[in-house]
């Protein structure tokens, strides 16, 4: 990790209410909610756990011409003991925002979409310094009261940037961290309503781009209905593991530019209405 610290909180608490004041201004506030969560960064092949509390901001709505957006923000404080990271501060983020709109309606159930999508995360302990993703593309989406089914095509901009601090151990310098590269990318996804209260949601994507594939991510998303406790509340187990390939870093003669090359994220949150 850089130096200067408390020079680099400063900044991500900024983007972080940044964040929250675009979302604020652009959908009503009956479609906004806050998360409060705790979570456990594993990379396994490390023994390491990370755990820690987290809160974020969820924002939704329809715009006058039909595009819904959506997008999330969420900060989340580590209680750092391990050493997987000599130098992390304990502070990261994760970001996405969506914009998408039917284009064609197939039947009563099936239908496509085109989407436009920016995911990020800033500042991991397992070594994720900075990651940029922007894609657009189309998707088929079948749909019933219980079920949603989802393939998306997409193609943009795939950036990662790897941490340095454990890379300069290795010999690597700062020149060498960055993957920079058009992409596409390919999801399939499902929801299913498992009872009037509960739904799980599953996903599955790849990143690649002409030469070789970048990313793999699998996610698993259990919701309870907790109206009945906190009014408009959910409670949500969501566990999401990534990884990544790191050939494009591959120096001849070289170690690994870090020694793992994938992480499992596992939280526990509630989400309750704005006001």
């Amino acid at each position: 990790m850089h130096k200067g610290m408390n020079k680099k909180i400063v900044t991500k608490f900024v983007y972080f209410v940044f964040g929250l004041t675009i979302i604020s201004f652009n959908v009503s506030a009956s479609d906004i909610y806050l998360t409060y969560g705790v979570h456990d960064l594993i990379v396994s092949s490390e023994s390491s756990h990370t755990f820690g509390v987290d809160i974020g901001i969820i924002g939704e709505g329809m715009t006058d011409t039909g595009v819904l957006l959506n997008g999330s923000f969420t900060m989340l404080i580590d209680y750092d003991e391990d050493k997987l990271d000599p130098d992390h501060e304990p502070v990261w983020f994760k970001t996405n925002g969506q914009a998408k709109k039917e284009i064609y309606q197939l039947s009563p159930t099936i239908g496509f979409d085109w989407l436009t999508r920016f995911d990020g995360s800033s500042n991991t302990v397992s070594a994720v310094e900075d990651q940029v993703k922007l894609f657009t593309g189309i998707g088929a989406v079948y749909r019933t009261s219980d079920i949603n089914l989802g393939l998306k095509v997409l193609a943009g901009y795939y950036f990662l940037e790897i941490d340095d601090d454990v890379p300069r151990i290795y010999g690597y310098d700062r020149s060498d961290l960055q993957n920079n590269t058009g992409a596409y990318t390919l999801a399939a996804d499902s929801e299913i309503k498992l009872n009037p209260n509960i739904k799980v949601y599953a996903r599955i994507q790849q990143w690649n781009n002409s030469v070789e594939w970048l990313e793999n991510q699998y996610e698993l998303l259990l919701s309870y209905d907790s109206n009945k406790w906190i009014k408009g509340s959910t409670l949500s187990i969501d566990t999401e593991h990534i990884q990544y390939n790191l050939d494009p870093y591959q120096k001849s003669g070289f170690a690994p530019i870090i020694p793992w090359n994938n992480h499992t994220i596992v939280r526990a949150y509630i989400t309750v209405p704005w006001k």
